[in-house]
């Protein structure tokens, strides 16, 4: 019997659902993995070696990326979709630093038929100048809507000062950037950068290799150079963007630090929690339901092979700026000398490792946290040790992490909105 007004058992969780991925080789130099999971909707994933990294211009892969369905002069854009829409079939794209992706969505006995549409519309795209110029002025009007909101400029003024704007984690594609695509810079960067990278290909169920063969001529012919951050930091701290109408002001502040490779990861997570990495964190009691100066404030680690960013991020009244980051470097210095109390250690913890038992949940999820092993480099037993190392943390290490991790001289800060108002 059921007793609604008893508080369940509160458990801890302490082991995750395993990756029962297996990898087959596809092509000369590319492969297939898949999830030994049966399943009726299938999702297949295909990562191309051809990123932002392998552009010539600003803007040119993702470009080339959203118009992979343009189609050619015998077929059209809205043909390519009726065809996929007699399977129930969709596909979504996506451009990335280091890889673009393609992901095509159907049931399982169709996926024969709706791979043999998709290689043949990559191997007749043309780059149909109509599509283009609708690409271009869609991308164009979304930029000038962004350019007016406080948050998108601090963000791309953010990453790049700290990463610098000549480089591919700090540049930021502008209207004029996407004005000077044309159809030939897209031909080329299709035929020379993309066609023939298709590195892996991931399905959430098996299905037989042969079904699969309308790809194999996009496998990839040559393996990629890795691409690392250049290490130079900037001198100047903290940079204001003033924008005259704003009524509100964008606060990010942050640093470059280690990836998940480096073993104090775990504990820097944790520290990332505590701060301002859930709804109960500590900034968002500080400064939205103490103070009333923001809606929300996070802070979170974003990861690369090579590197990881961490940021704090909130959107506060103008008139209350310098307060709020008065408050956000309070709460990093309280993390550097005070202890955590055991209270907060268990939710924390609580939160954190539920949160990583909804991320295995489903074929789609366990994929995906595969994938992202591949991606990052990172040991297929990865996810457990994380969970291992944060069953582990203590108050005592944790305030030793956070006195270096969130050294003051590390943080960059960038602050967007009217600095007129007093």
């Amino acid at each position: 019997m059921s007793f609604r007004n008893q508080i369940p058992n509160i458990i801890t969780p302490k082991s995750l659902p395993q990756l029962p991925v297996k990898q087959l080789a596809f092509g000369k130099l590319s492969e297939y993995h898949f999830l030994e999971k049966e399943e009726s909707l299938l999702r297949i994933t295909l990562q191309f070696e051809c990123g932002k990294i392998h552009e010539s211009k600003l803007g040119l892969n993702e470009a080339c990326v959203q118009l992979l369905l343009s189609g050619n002069e015998k077929m059209s854009a809205h043909s390519i979709q009726e065809k996929l829409d007699q399977f129930g079939a969709f596909i979504e794209l996506e451009g990335g630093l280091r890889s673009s992706y393609i992901q095509v969505f159907c049931l399982k006995e169709y996926a024969e038929k709706v791979l043999d549409i998709l290689a043949e519309v990559l191997d007749t795209l043309s780059f149909v100048e109509d599509e283009i110029r609708i690409y271009k002025n869609r991308v164009q009007e979304n930029l000038k809507v962004k350019e007016q909101k406080t948050s998108f400029l601090a963000k791309r003024a953010f990453k790049g000062h700290i990463f610098g704007t000549n480089t591919v984690y700090g540049s930021s594609i502008l209207s004029t950037d996407i004005e000077s695509i044309n159809q030939s810079d897209l031909i080329e960067h299709f035929n020379t950068k993309f066609k023939h990278s298709l590195f892996r290909i991931f399905t959430n169920t098996y299905i037989p290799e042969h079904q699969l063969k309308s790809l194999e001529k996009f496998s990839r012919e040559t393996i990629a150079t890795p691409f690392t951050w250049n290490g130079i930091y900037p001198e100047q701290h903290e940079i204001h963007l003033p924008k005259a109408d704003a009524v509100q002001a964008t606060l990010i502040s942050g640093f470059i630090s280690a990836g998940r490779k480096e073993e104090t990861y775990p504990a820097r997570s944790f520290l990332s929690t505590v701060l301002g990495g859930y709804f109960g964190s500590r900034l968002m009691k500080n400064i939205r339901e103490e103070k009333g100066f923001t809606y929300g404030i996070h802070s979170a680690y974003t990861n690369y092979p090579d590197l990881a960013l961490f940021q704090i991020s909130s959107d506060v009244k103008n008139e209350v700026r310098d307060e709020a980051l008065a408050e956000i470097r309070k709460e990093i210095k309280r993390l550097q000398t005070e202890l955590i109390d055991n209270s907060e250690l268990e939710t924390v913890r609580n939160y954190m490792l539920g949160s990583l038992q909804r991320a295995f949940d489903g074929s789609l999820n366990l994929m995906d946290r595969y994938k992202t092993l591949l991606d990052l480099g990172l040991p297929m037993n990865y996810f457990q040790e994380y969970v291992d190392s944060i069953l582990e943390l203590n108050a005592n290490y944790l305030q030793e992490i956070a006195s270096i991790e969130f050294d003051a001289k590390r943080f960059y800060t960038v602050v967007a909105g009217n600095f007129d108002t007093a």
